[in-house]
Formats: C-alpha cells, sequence, structure tokens
C-alpha cells in the first residue's frame, strides 16, 4: 500500500509519496486505485490542540501509471478544523 499527502512546504505543493513508512517520491500528480482516506484521530488532536499543522491525514492506495484524471474521479479535501474525516 502507498499513503499520499499533499505536502505544503516544497514549492508548488507537490505530492509526498510514502511506502513501508519512508517517503519515496514527491510528484506533481499521480494516480491511485481503491483508495481509503486515513485520519489518525491522536494527531489531529494534537493538530487543534497545538494549531501546529502535522501529517496525520493520507489518502492510502495502489499506484497505477494512469495519466490524466480518470473518468469517475472525484475531488475530494480535509480540514481538521471542519470535521474529523
Amino acid at each position: 500500500m502507498t499513503d499520499v499527502y499533499r505536502n505544503l512546504r516544497r514549492a508548488g505543493g507537490c505530492w509526498s509519496v510514502r511506502e513501508s513508512g519512508r517517503v519515496v517520491a514527491h510528484l506533481p500528480e499521480l494516480a491511485l486505485q481503491d483508495v481509503r482516506l486515513v485520519v489518525q484521530p491522536g494527531g489531529r488532536a494534537a493538530c487543534l490542540r497545538t494549531g501546529i499543522r502535522s501529517v496525520h491525514a493520507v489518502a492510502r492506495g495502489t499506484r497505477t501509471d494512469f495519466a490524466g484524471i480518470p473518468l469517475g474521479a472525484v475531488e475530494v479535501g480535509y480540514s481538521p478544523l471542519m470535521a474529523p474525516h
């Protein structure tokens, strides 16, 4: 499984790709299949308590070689201030 999260510190806000707990790439775009959106409750609580952003939400799935936006793709977003999911 691959974890993907938006990296706001790198120029252009690329995607960080983490496999087996280690960041293996920074990409401007990528495609995943069989995706689950995962939020770690403890990380969200710490973010709310301290006001400091941290990586506690990821898209977890299988990387594909698909180029472009697949038919039926859905845009999603997350804000720890708005909801726990």
